[in-house]
């Protein structure tokens, strides 16, 4: 991560994080709604965004409109009122 950081330091960089554990598809018990992550995802997402904001401490953050990733994407703000863009995905079809 080392690296990263002293990239970012000379360009600006782009990361896509992954929604926590989805609680449709896990016996883990849910953190609130069925189509949301579970309370070991919402853990696990707290670890992660905690760190990712120390190494990053100034950045952007945006969300697709499901549960699961607003949830995940809470877990990443630097502060509790930092707002983030949610947006729908747009699915292209050949």
């Amino acid at each position: 991560m080392n690296d990263v950081a002293e990239i970012n330091q000379k360009h600006q960089l782009i990361f896509l994080i992954r929604h926590g554990e989805r609680c449709d598809r896990s016996t883990n018990i849910c953190l609130s709604e069925r189509d949301g992550i579970t309370i070991n995802g919402a853990n696990k997402a707290q670890q992660y965004g905690n760190a990712f904001s120390k190494m990053f401490p100034d950045y952007g953050l945006y969300s697709t409109d499901t549960v699961r990733t607003i949830q995940t994407a809470s877990f990443f703000r630097v502060e509790k009122q930092q707002p983030f863009l949610i947006f729908q995905p747009v699915m292209m079809t050949q």
